[in-house]
């Protein structure tokens, strides 16, 4: 596609135009995961599909075929979809974790079960300190043992369990781990200690969020434009509202668009807008019987 840039609705434009029209190519990125996963479908023969796409700011996920969400629940490829929203307080509710792991490569045969335990308690003791440093108490920290392992001579390692490090038990689960990766085992063959990990969890009390006091549930929209929806040969005339006039409890039927200053939100002719106690606008589509 020399010459070509693409924009953030998955379409084409030359590339002259983008020095002219640079905002067009915001969400490119996505939209290229898109349409990636389109083709994906059609050449294994899939009909639907989910698309995650995983940046170092966002994780944009889109549904195969885009058809819209008849509810704020569907199943697409035996997987519940929840529509929902994403903010940076997900950094404040996720648990601390620790991960440390340090190569000792040695056969299984000459590793005791006490100096494998000994390592890993090297491991815990450091992750655990950093945790306790950052204020976790010691009742809520969890630790979980690893050890990496491989059979002598092979250039890749699986990583097992280590709760239990007697010779016997590590072997098994070695073998056991080792088999349903790869559909194979080689029970015969010496078995080698590559690398020791421990991860250590610190878990956060849980937080609740204050529900906003509701509104008189009116809003009035600021302006009117005319918006071509898809499926529609003429464009409606769409009432827009302003975000910070949207309280709790406000109901909006569609046609409708939603502006501020980061972003704008566009209910369909056939969906509703509220705004939930939190203050995040939902919308849902409307079925037959709604009034």
């Amino acid at each position: 596609m020399c010459g070509r840039a693409l924009e953030g609705r998955a379409g084409l434009f030359g590339e002259d135009r983008g020095p002219r029209a640079p905002v067009r190519t915001l969400l490119s990125g996505p939209a290229a995961g898109v349409v990636g996963t389109q083709r994906l479908c059609r050449e294994t023969g899939r009909s639907n599909a989910i698309s995650l796409d995983v940046g170092g700011a966002s994780c944009d996920m889109s549904v195969i075929p885009g058809e819209l969400l008849t509810a704020p629940q569907s199943k697409v490829t035996g997987y519940t979809v929840r529509a929902s929203t994403v903010c940076a307080a997900g950094m404040l509710l996720t648990d601390l974790v620790r991960n440390h792991s340090v190569t000792r490569i040695r056969l299984l045969d000459d590793a005791s079960p006490s100096r494998i335990r000994e390592v890993l308690d090297e491991l815990r003791d450091r992750g655990v300190r950093e945790l306790r440093e950052q204020g976790v108490a010691p009742e809520r920290i969890d630790t979980e043992d690893f050890l990496d392992m491989r059979y002598l001579g092979q250039s890749y390692e699986v990583t097992v369990p280590a709760d239990d490090t007697r010779k016997e038990r590590l072997t098994e689960v070695f073998h056991q781990v080792h088999g349903r990766l790869y559909g194979h085992t080689a029970e015969d063959e010496p078995i080698e200690v590559v690398n020791y990990r421990v991860r250590c969890i610190g878990r956060l009390p849980g937080m609740s969020f204050a529900a906003a006091p509701p509104g008189d549930g009116a809003a009035t929209p600021r302006d009117r434009r005319s918006v071509l929806f898809p499926g529609r040969t003429s464009p409606d005339r769409t009432p827009v509202y302003r975000r910070a006039d949207l309280g709790p409890g406000c109901r909006i039927p569609g046609p409708a668009v939603v502006e501020e200053y980061g972003s704008t939100t566009v209910a369909y002719p056939s969906f509703d807008l509220s705004v939930d106690t939190h203050g995040n606008l939902m919308l849902r589509r409307r079925v037959p019987g709604d009034c």
